[in-house]
């Protein structure tokens, strides 16, 4: 069924069918008889709503009851790449249930983008993120953060802070070591993290990440650490 997030709390059995929601049921599904779709408030609550060809309008069927996209928060903070690498790791978070994304720049980052120039392209990034929570049946949005820099990522809220690097030899934890608790995991651009960001991540009490012995892309590793996060949390 056709999941729409609405930017606004449902106070009565109806509900308005923005542009975006009319082009969709209209012409991209080409609605031609009345069906049910699923939509999801501003306060995260669930309904299934009864829609109309061309009508503006839906009808509240029923609240539906779902469960939490995740027990706990996930944030990904993540370098910024180029431009379809970054766009697919938005919409891969969106599907493993990353709550958060923070895009960052280091000292390593190809891509030179100001925080104004990102502000520009961040609209984009959100209605990709938005559809990919449709997609994947989530009850909440990822919201994808300003740009910040490197350092910036100290002033973020997580129990857990774990940095993925591929050069650490015996002093580096398993994602396991996240389990029940709020995560920020962060990852490096294509240059990865240089010796200076390492030293500086550990001093403020960032753990330093394996995922294991292969050498990851920047935009594997940004999935595959969250896939992991969500298998350990499933067991």
């Amino acid at each position: 069924m056709q999941r729409y997030f609405l930017d606004y709390e449902i106070q009565t059995h109806e509900i308005e069918l923005d542009e975006t929601m009319m082009h969709h049921l209209n012409r991209v599904l080409r609605l031609q008889q009345p069906t049910e779709i699923i939509v999801v408030d501003s306060k995260s609550r669930v309904f299934e709503v009864k829609v109309e060809p061309l009508e503006k309008k839906g009808q509240i069927i029923n609240e539906i009851l779902q469960k939490e996209d995740s027990s706990i928060p996930i944030t990904l903070a993540v370098a910024l790449l180029k431009k379809d690498k970054f766009e697919w790791v938005i919409q891969k978070a969106c599907e493993l249930g990353a709550t958060a994304i923070i895009p960052f720049t280091s000292e390593r980052t190809i891509i030179d983008l100001s925080v104004s120039e990102f502000e520009k392209k961040r609209a984009r990034y959100q209605v990709i993120a938005k559809e990919a929570c449709e997609q994947s049946h989530r009850k909440s949005l990822c919201h994808i953060h300003p740009l910040s820099s490197f350092k910036d990522l100290k002033k973020f809220e997580a129990s857990f802070k774990g940095l993925c690097y591929e050069n650490i030899l015996g002093e580096s934890v398993t994602l396991k070591a996240c389990i029940n608790q709020s995560t920020l995991i962060v990852i490096g651009p294509e240059g990865g993290f240089s010796s200076t960001e390492v030293k500086w991540a550990k001093e403020h009490d960032f753990k330093l990440v394996t995922l294991g012995h292969k050498i990851l892309r920047a935009e594997t590793a940004a999935i595959a650490s969250l896939a992991m996060i969500e298998a350990y949390h499933d067991q």
